[in-house]
């Protein structure tokens, strides 16, 4: 073996197998100088072992080690509006092509009538499953439907005429979904 090997040999002699350290421990009885590298090496370890104390964990950390490790991972929700960014935005982006262009030769021409069109729009895909006119006890039909108590306010006296209503889901969560008409315009509660 020579000095080279030696040393690197030296560096790796805890992961070598035991065949390098007949032939190392053979270089160290020719050379001098590997045989000071050795010793000095063999000091420095003994220094560093001697240096290395047990040291007691505190309770605490035992106990939040514990905790943690006891714990169900816990999903970390994402915000949905950063997935939604690009979508909401190429919405948009169409809408004002289409507001611009006209392409359809439709006469969008104010805001009112756009919000008029999303109004039809939204009920068409919300229609009532019952009619004002059809159910007399609204806090019946929908007892058994929901987790809760329904009360229908009184809003005759604001101009709110009461017309119907659905069963709705907002989320995971059934809720009572109450048409009305306000100077003859529909709106949804």
């Amino acid at each position: 073996m020579s000095c080279r090997q030696f040393k690197k040999w030296l560096t790796n002699k805890d992961l070598l197998q035991n065949q390098d350290n007949e032939q190392a421990l053979d270089h160290v009885g020719q050379c001098p100088s590997c045989a000071r590298l050795l010793k000095l090496d063999d000091a420095t370890e003994k220094a560093i072992k001697a240096g290395l104390s047990r040291v007691e964990t505190p309770a605490r950390l035992r106990a939040s080690v514990a905790l943690i490790a006891t714990e169900a991972p816990s999903k970390k929700s994402r915000p949905i509006w950063p997935r939604l960014a690009i979508p909401i935005s190429a919405m948009t982006g169409v809408l004002l092509l289409l507001l611009v262009f006209q392409p359809f030769g439709s006469s969008l021409s104010s805001m009112d009538q756009i919000a008029r069109l999303a109004e039809k729009n939204h009920r068409a895909g919300m229609a009532m499953q019952f009619d004002a006119k059809g159910v007399t006890d609204i806090a019946a039909w929908f007892r058994g439907r929901l987790d809760f108590d329904v009360a229908l306010l009184s809003l005759e006296g604001r101009g709110l005429t009461f017309l119907g209503g659905r069963k709705c889901t907002l989320g995971n969560v059934d809720v009572a979904y109450l048409f009305y008409a306000l100077d003859g315009k529909p709106c949804s509660l």
